[in-house]
């Protein structure tokens, strides 16, 4: 990196910032998040998702490839574990408000696992995908098997499972979930 791309912190004795987790889920689902939109458009064109789908999002984000599939007229189901600051901005971009009261079609938003989705009366998922940067960070990868098996019993038989991951391709840690 060039080092007008680098801050350079002085070294400080005070209490270290606090970080703006907001801040942050906002920044990845304005800058960075865009990036993939080739990639879920790909997996969607593929699958030929539409108005006969039902997809659950595993770690959904901040529901932009929810908000693509519903678009296609699919029914959208997303799940994350790890960040409700992104799931918030889901919220925003999926569901009714008083601005904005037209909600994507039977879309629902889950903090928690595959099995905080399911409901006596949900009907069984016909597309998983799992849009997470699995292989970035060491350890990424921990619980995406248990995140899958929590998933197959809410799944139709042959339903297509998703995964990506981007990285390094000697840092992509989805053997292990295989």
């Amino acid at each position: 990196m060039t080092p007008t791309l680098v801050r350079h912190y002085l070294p400080h004795a005070g209490p270290v910032p606090r970080v703006d987790l907001d801040a942050r889920a906002r920044d990845w689902s304005e800058i960075q998040e865009r990036m993939l939109v080739p990639l879920y458009e790909a997996v969607y064109e593929r699958l030929e998702v539409g108005p006969g789908t039902r997809l659950l999002g595993l770690g959904c984000g901040s529901g932009l490839a929810l908000l693509m599939a519903a678009s296609r007229g699919a029914t959208v189901t997303g799940v994350e574990r790890f960040s409700p600051e992104r799931l918030a901005l889901a919220r925003e971009r999926l569901l009714p408000t008083a601005w904005s009261p037209r909600a994507r079609a039977h879309t629902r938003l889950v903090h928690g696992s595959p099995r905080d989705a399911a409901g006596a009366e949900t009907p069984a998922y016909t597309l998983v995908t799992a849009f997470e940067p699995i292989g970035c960070l060491a350890g990424d990868s921990e619980g995406l098997g248990d995140v899958l098996g929590a998933a197959t019993p809410l799944t139709a038989r042959g339903t297509p499972v998703v995964l990506t991951g981007w990285g390094p391709p000697e840092r992509c840690a989805t053997a292990s979930v295989l």
